[in-house]
């Protein structure tokens, strides 16, 4: 007798949802996608005359009316290459995934797919998300006869796998003195109740001007690493690709899903990088997973 996988088989289908409203230059291009389904992640097709993700100033996910990520289209693409998916250009193709990739556990990447529908009721969504999951893409002036589908991958919903909203916020700090800077943004996470885990912080910037990370809680570091050191176990572990011109910080860079950082449970925490040159709006991306609103 053949025996049992280590995990629960996830049939996957995909389905195309090929309307979506809106799309042209200096406009709100959105869609409204079809609930009962449990997403793995989106695939914005694109083309046009002079159409790419650089003119998706802005992406805006919402899970009934929880704005739950908002990133623009070329940062997407950088994060997507970091996860070493290929760039968007490669197929016309930029990828929104929910599910974390490079995860040792089998079961672990499939934590932050959001259910929907009637079924979605559990602890992603105490309410299930049964009004809309809905995207919407701002389009610059840029783009000339823009055209945009979306292909969906999809399993059946299962609120027991699927547990918690992948968000995604951003800021910008004012890093004006080289040396180490204390991010004046770190105590934006103590007590935040959806946002209970940090799963990646991702600095605008180079390594050579970034030069190190230290993270501290309640007052003890719990990291502290030359950014080149940073991005070379990445690289060693072959699960992420480095950026030029960004630093990310990934919990799960080594495929430990459990390796996560969680100020709701810390009453100090602090984010310092160091710098060899100032930066007046250095862009900061938070990736973060919690309970929706509701």
């Amino acid at each position: 007798m053949a025996s049992k996988p280590p995990f629960s088989p996830v049939p996957t289908q995909r389905i195309l949802t090929s309307y979506v409203s809106g799309v042209a230059a200096t406009s709100t291009a959105y869609i409204n996608l079809p609930l009962g389904f449990r997403y793995r992640g989106l695939h914005l097709l694109y083309g046009g005359t002079t159409f790419t993700p650089a003119n998706m100033t802005a992406i805006r996910l919402y899970a009934d009316n929880d704005l739950f990520q908002v990133i623009s289209g070329s940062q997407r693409d950088m994060l997507n290459q970091f996860d070493k998916l290929p760039a968007a250009s490669t197929y016309k193709n930029l990828h929104i995934p929910f599910e974390r990739l490079g995860m040792s556990e089998p079961d672990a990447r499939y934590l932050t797919c959001i259910n929907t529908g009637a079924h979605s009721k559990g602890a992603q969504s105490k309410s299930g998300i049964t009004a809309q999951f809905r995207m919407e893409v701002d389009i610059n002036s840029g783009a000339v006869a823009p055209t945009l589908s979306v292909l969906a991958d999809v399993m059946d919903v299962n609120v027991t796998q699927s547990r918690l909203l992948p968000r995604i916020d951003q800021w910008t700090e004012n890093v004006a003195a080289t040396g180490e800077w204390l991010h004046v943004n770190s105590n934006r996470f103590l007590g935040d109740s959806i946002r209970p885990y940090v799963q990646r912080l991702t600095f605008g910037d180079t390594n050579t001007n970034i030069t190190n990370l230290r993270l501290r809680r309640n007052n003890e570091d719990i990291v502290n690493v030359p950014t080149t050191l940073l991005q070379y176990n990445q690289v060693r572990e072959n699960r992420r690709a480095p950026q030029a011109n960004f630093v990310s910080y990934d919990t799960g860079d080594m495929g430990e899903y459990y390796n996560i950082l969680d100020p709701i449970h810390m009453s100090a925490f602090e984010i310092r990088t160091t710098h060899a040159a100032t930066n007046a709006s250095l862009p900061v991306i938070s990736e973060t997973m919690g309970p929706s609103t509701d």
